[in-house]
């Protein structure tokens, strides 16, 4: 599919770098790779972010933690990394166009503006990048925006550690390399206090939705799934409804212990094939999702 979005790049000195770092909600993930290898894995907690500081400030947890991840990684190829950012710090969002413009931009101008209606920052604080999707019939773009000062600090920490971020992505966008060509498939991605939906057909992701959750209460998984399906369930109507497509699979991500539960549920409710996300080790949890969905691509 070669859908990993080279969004937020800074610098790219090495396509195929051999250290790939995925941040997750309070987990720091690092693999050191040959190719779509992995040779050696580790992982490090960090504590929930706290408030943005300016740009450029590092953060010391998160280099604390780079620090002994690479320790277990040693030896390292070479200083070039690839670097996959937490859904809760990047705005994905898919646009439509009427058609697609000539010079480059005017196309870049159009994301923008639509970018601009929906980020809690303002566009000229953002980092962008943007993918066309579709033929020139049906053409949109699937855009990815963060904040400029927010990326920046995480550069910060991992040039601390000696290392170049080259490519910074969104791991969700590159666990999108994880699922196969097809009929329209929804990913249900659950991590943090969100639920990312995204909504993928025959490679073109057609719908992005993130949608915050209640605190789910461990002692009631039955009640915590069907909180859950309250807000996909409606998504799952909508993609049928208005992209005028049958839903083919429901794929699962993040849902912990809630998996059993939420696959019988949801199967019932749904009444469409649950399964979880292929090749990120069970996806019980989703962190590596996105990493290894990087290395697939």
């Amino acid at each position: 599919m070669g859908f990993p979005l080279q969004a937020l790049n800074r610098l790219l000195p090495d396509p195929r770098p051999g250290l790939v770092f995925e941040i997750g909600d309070e987990v720091l993930v690092g693999v050191r790779r040959s190719g779509r290898v992995i040779d050696a894995s580790a992982e490090r907690p960090i504590p929930a972010p706290a408030a943005e500081g300016p740009g450029g400030k590092r953060d010391p947890d998160l280099l604390a933690a780079i620090d002994g991840i690479l320790r277990e990684l040693a030896p390292v190829p070479s200083s070039n990394t690839a670097v996959l950012l937490p859904d809760r710090d990047a705005r994905l969002a898919v646009f439509d166009l009427e058609r697609l413009p000539r010079r480059t931009q005017e196309l870049r101008s159009a994301v923008e503006e639509r970018l601009s209606h929906s980020l809690p920052f303002r566009i000229r604080d953002a980092r962008i990048s943007y993918r066309i999707q579709g033929g020139a019939g049906s053409p949109s773009v699937l855009a990815a925006a963060a904040s400029a000062a927010g990326v920046r600090r995480y550069e910060a920490a991992f040039e601390a550690a000696g290392l170049i971020p080259g490519y910074v992505g969104v791991a969700t966008a590159a666990g999108l390399n994880l699922i196969e060509d097809g009929p329209m498939t929804v990913l249900a991605k659950l991590g943090g206090d969100a639920l990312t939906i995204v909504a993928i057909e025959e490679g073109t992701v057609r719908l992005v939705r993130r949608i915050a959750l209640a605190v789910r209460s461990p002692a009631d998984p039955e009640g915590a799934v069907n909180e859950i399906l309250a807000d996909l369930f409606p998504t799952v109507v909508y993609i049928e409804e208005n992209l005028r497509t049958p839903v083919s699979r429901l794929l699962l991500c993040g849902f912990g212990d809630l998996l059993g539960p939420a696959t019988r549920i949801m199967e019932s409710d749904v009444q469409v094939p649950v399964e979880t996300l292929p090749g990120a080790g069970g996806n019980r949890d989703s962190r590596g999702a996105g990493l290894m969905g990087y290395l697939h691509g």
